[in-house]
């Protein structure tokens, strides 16, 4: 994903989905988080090893009581929690 002066920051609130693809992993202070990013926005979460063989992959997260969930083609769901 390159750089764009256009593209947003997503927050993930309450009953609020976001549509994109895993681009990668960063390594930060607080620790390792997932790029999950769009044209428009992006969105950084934490990152988990099962998360990395989606890589490239479109993902549809959404936040669910404790943490954070993700739905990938196939209508399979998934779980981060801290």
């Amino acid at each position: 994903m390159t750089p764009a002066k256009d593209i947003l920051v997503v927050s993930l609130t309450q009953r609020q989905s976001f549509e994109g693809r895993f681009e990668r992993r960063i390594d930060l202070a607080q620790g390792r988080m997932s790029l999950i990013g769009n044209e428009k926005a992006f969105a950084l979460v934490p990152w988990r090893r099962d998360l990395e063989r989606l890589r490239g992959q479109s993902l549809v997260l959404e936040p669910k009581a404790k943490g954070l969930g993700w739905t990938f083609p196939g209508g399979r769901t998934r779980g981060i929690s801290r």
